[in-house]
């Protein structure tokens, strides 16, 4: 028994999967976590959720040769992108120079995808595993917009860091009502789907 943990432990926290679960983790914090920095004229935040999707994608790049059929439309729109970029350069000059983080930012979550997707791929524990994690990301986030509605209803105070500013609206972490309706939505599909297959009233809760 405590071999067969140990096994699933290591699995669970190999280079294979453990930028995944840091990217779970991460998650539910929005932007409270983000950093900045300013490099000359320019301010760059930085999350550290992009960090630990770099790495997975670095990991995916090097390691992980099998991609999924979409990835050959990615790689087009990955391609239109790049070249979207250099011939902007030539036409605004530097000013696009912070459109450059946007456009490895695209590539990385491409390639983290791919990351995904091999260890979903590998086990239907693994897919359960994953699709588990994610609509506990889901309540995670709900609970904490309830908390910021009833504790911190006005983000009006954010607005000079360049957010709406909002009044009463579930925001949440993300300071953003649309992106936390969406992820509560995504969860409300993820739980109804596991109650059509299980018929398990606690997902319906």
């Amino acid at each position: 028994m405590g071999i067969t943990k140990k096994i699933k432990l290591d699995s669970l926290f190999s280079l294979q999967s453990v930028f995944l679960f840091l990217f779970l983790a991460l998650f539910p914090f929005g932007q409270i976590i983000r950093l900045s920095f300013n490099i000359g004229s320019l301010n760059i935040p930085l999350q550290p959720i992009d960090v630990v999707v770099g790495l997975g994608a670095l990991y995916s790049i090097l390691f992980e040769k099998e991609k999924p059929k979409v990835y050959k439309y990615l790689k087009y729109f990955l391609v239109a992108a790049g070249f979207s970029f250099i011939l902007s350069v030539f036409i605004f000059k530097y000013e696009v120079l912070y459109g450059l983080f946007y456009l490895v930012r695209i590539v990385a979550y491409t390639f983290f995808l791919n990351y995904v997707w091999n260890f979903a791929k590998k086990s239907s524990t693994n897919g359960h595993l994953l699709s588990s994690s994610l609509l506990t990301i889901s309540v995670i986030s709900a609970v904490f917009g309830w908390i910021q509605l009833f504790v911190f209803p006005d983000i009006k105070p954010f607005f000079v860091y360049g957010w709406d500013m909002h009044l009463f609206r579930l925001v949440g972490t993300f300071l953003d009502p649309t992106f936390l309706g969406l992820i509560i939505v995504f969860g409300l599909l993820l739980s109804i789907n596991r109650f059509i297959d299980s018929r398990e009233k606690k997902y319906l809760l």
